[in-house]
């Protein structure tokens, strides 16, 4: 995926999105993620993911501190404490 800095004033030149990218400010906190046309028309007339999507889509959000299904089930179960200490 394609990634544009927004700087200090909130300026940004992006001439054309040839991929899924994201725009992050100077931290690098994600802030949003901008489509290409035809992604953008694929989502939007519901098309499902591709098996390849999907996984991409999965290995990009672990990557960035996602939970598998284990984990948040774990998070879920013990409140989000480490060690446990939930319901």
């Amino acid at each position: 995926m394609e990634k544009v800095v927004i700087d200090s004033d909130g300026r940004v030149k992006v001439d054309a999105v040839s991929a899924e990218l994201a725009v992050t400010d100077a931290s690098g906190k994600t802030l949003a993620y901008v489509l290409p046309p035809a992604v953008y028309r694929r989502v939007m007339e519901g098309r499902e993911p591709t098996a390849e999507e999907l996984e991409a889509a999965r290995k990009e959000y672990r990557e960035q501190g996602g939970l598998s299904t284990a984990e948040a089930i774990e998070f879920v179960r013990t409140g989000g404490r480490p060690g446990g200490g939930g319901t």
